[in-house]
C-alpha cells in the first residue's frame, strides 16, 4: 500500500487520473481488509509502534517526492511547450481603452 502511495504522488502532477486509480485502489483495499478482519483474521498479541512510525517516514518522502516530480513534470518545456510569441491583441485593446500602451508597440 505504502509503494502505490510513493507512485501516485510521484507521478500525479503529470498524470492526475493516478489520483483516481489511487482512489479506487485504497477503497477496494478498504472494503476487502474490511471483510477479512470480520471474518478470518485473529485479534494480534503484539501490537509496537514500529509501523504506524514507519508509515509516517513514508508519507514525509512521499510528499517530499511529489514536490520534486511535480516541480520537474511542470516546468519541463518539452511536456508544455511554450509559445515565443506573445499576441498583443488584449494588451491594443487595453491600450485604447486607458489611452496608455502597456507594451511598445512593435
Amino acid at each position: 500500500m505504502t509503494s502505490t502511495l510513493l507512485v501516485c504522488l510521484s507521478f500525479s502532477s503529470g498524470m492526475p487520473i493516478l489520483y483516481f486509480v489511487a482512489f479506487l485502489f485504497y477503497t477496494i483495499t478498504y472494503l476487502i481488509n474490511k471483510v477479512m478482519l470480520f471474518t478470518y483474521y485473529q485479534k494480534t498479541t503484539v501490537l509496537n509502534r514500529v509501523v504506524p512510525n514507519f508509515s509516517v517516514k513514508q508519507f514525509k518522502i512521499a510528499v517530499l517526492l511529489h514536490m520534486l516530480f511535480g516541480l520537474f513534470m511542470l516546468t519541463n518545456p518539452s511536456i508544455f511547450e511554450t509559445n515565443d510569441e506573445y499576441d498583443h491583441t488584449l494588451d491594443k485593446h487595453l491600450a485604447e481603452l486607458n489611452g496608455t500602451a502597456i507594451y511598445p508597440r512593435i
